[in-house]
């Protein structure tokens, strides 16, 4: 008998917290416009914000969840964020560098998250399989995973954004499924 009355008493207690829960249209957005809106006005020349891979994607990210096409966030030069990324693309170097502009697992991963945001094709940006800089052919060692560790390499930092090339390159994979 106990558990006859537990059960509703159950769904009703449920019922009662989850409708205390806005729904997602009642969400505010104005400060996210407004947000965007900084970011349009930080936006430099050459298309990226603070000429930062990294920030330039975010804002694309942004853009894409709150309902704007990445593809518009355009510069007073016409330059787009996606311009920027295919010349930080082509200016990029192999983990062996080890700077700011390294293929490593954190910028290919939020690069490839940013491509995808703009459905743009992962396996061909700038002339260059994203991907397979990733994961290397067949998703085996050859990009900046590590097969053997199970890692994917933090070239830029040398190891002190370790965290954020697993994430960012976890999420770049995700998106571009």
């Amino acid at each position: 008998m106990k558990l006859r009355i537990l059960a509703p008493s159950a769904i009703l207690a449920a019922a009662t917290v989850l409708s205390a829960v806005p729904a997602l249209g009642a969400i505010p957005t104005v400060p996210a416009t407004r947000a965007l809106q900084y970011l349009a006005g930080q936006q430099l020349a050459d298309g990226s914000v603070d000429d930062s891979l990294g920030e330039t994607a975010d804002y694309a990210l942004a853009a894409k969840y709150h309902g704007i096409d990445p593809n518009t966030l355009t510069a007073s030069s016409n330059k787009s964020v996606y311009d920027y990324l295919i010349t930080w693309l082509t200016g990029s170097a192999t983990c062996a560098a080890a700077n700011n502009n390294s293929r490593d697992g954190n910028n290919i991963g939020k690069l490839v998250q940013a491509v995808t945001a703009g459905a743009h094709d992962p396996t061909n940006f700038g002339g260059r399989n994203l991907l397979a800089d990733l994961e290397g052919p067949g998703g085996t060692t050859g990009g900046v995973y590590n097969s053997l560790t199970g890692t994917f390499a933090d070239c830029a930092t040398g190891g002190q954004n370790a965290v954020y090339a697993q994430a960012s390159a976890i999420l770049g994979l995700e998106a571009a499924k």
